[in-house]
C-alpha cells in the first residue's frame, strides 16, 4: 500500500488558523510574491538555501495545526499524529520521485500540485510537475527575502506546505481506490480555499506548461 493511501488521513485536513507567528504570517506573504512576480531576481542566483535547514528535530506544524482544532486533548494529539504522519509521506514520496529533501521550492510544488489537483480536477503529469519544481526551486533560490527569514520560520512554513499539499494528493489517491470517498465533499473547496488564502488568487487563474506554473492575470 502506498504511504499516501492510509485511512487516516482525510479526517483533519489542515487549516489555516489565528494561532501562528508574525513571522510566518509574513513568509506565507511572500510565497505569492514567488508565484505572482515573474522577476523575482532579488537577490544571488544559487539555488543554496532553497534547502530548508531542520533547525528542530520535532516537527513543528503539526503541533500547531493540530492546536487549531476545537476538540479534547485526546483528538488533538491523534490529529497531531495524522499530521506527522503526512509529514513522513511527503519524505517518502519526495525520496521516490528523487526530489531533493527538505526544500521549500519542492514543498511549495507539492503544495500546489495537491491542492490545483484537488481544486479542479485537472491532474498534472509528471513533466509538469519536474518543470514546477524546478522553476519554483530556482525562484525561491533567488529570493533574498526569503532567505533571511529564521530558520524555524522556514522549517515551520516548509512542514506546513508539504503537509497540505500531501494530504491532498492523499485524498486523491484513496478516492481513486474507492478508499474515504466522502472526503472528496469538504477537501474540493478547502483546496480551492488553502490555494485563495495562500496566495490571494482565484485558483482558476493558475495554469502549467513546461515551464511551471504561471498567472492568467485577466483572471488574478
Amino acid at each position: 500500500m502506498s504511504p499516501l493511501t492510509d485511512p487516516a488521513y482525510p479526517v483533519y485536513h489542515a487549516r489555516h488558523d489565528d494561532s501562528t507567528t508574525d513571522r510566518l504570517r509574513y513568509a506565507r506573504s511572500l510565497i505569492r510574491d514567488v508565484l505572482v512576480t515573474a522577476d523575482t531576481s532579488h537577490g544571488h542566483e544559487g539555488l543554496a538555501w532553497s534547502s530548508v535547514m531542520i533547525a528542530s528535530a520535532d516537527p513543528l506544524a503539526p503541533v500547531r495545526l493540530a492546536a487549531g482544532w476545537p476538540v479534547s486533548d485526546a483528538d488533538q494529539r491523534q490529529a497531531q499524529a495524522t499530521y506527522e504522519q503526512l509529514l513522513l509521506a511527503y519524505h517518502l514520496d519526495v525520496m521516490e520521485k528523487a526530489w531533493p529533501a527538505h526544500d521549500l521550492g519542492v514543498a511549495l510544488a507539492v503544495f500546489l500540485i495537491g491542492n490545483y489537483q484537488m481544486a479542479t480536477d485537472h491532474s498534472l503529469n509528471d513533466d509538469l510537475q519536474q518543470a514546477l519544481v524546478k522553476q519554483l526551486r530556482q525562484r525561491i533560490g533567488r529570493h533574498a527575502t526569503l532567505a533571511a527569514l529564521p530558520v524555524l520560520t522556514r522549517q515551520e512554513l516548509f512542514e506546513e506546505l508539504a503537509i497540505s499539499g500531501t494530504l491532498m494528493l492523499a485524498i486523491l489517491l484513496q478516492n481513486s481506490n474507492g478508499i474515504r470517498t466522502d472526503a472528496i465533499s469538504w477537501a474540493k473547496p478547502t483546496a480551492q480555499d488553502n490555494l485563495q488564502t495562500l496566495l490571494r488568487i482565484p485558483h482558476t487563474s493558475l495554469y502549467f506548461d513546461e515551464e511551471g506554473v504561471h498567472i492568467n492575470t485577466g483572471l488574478a
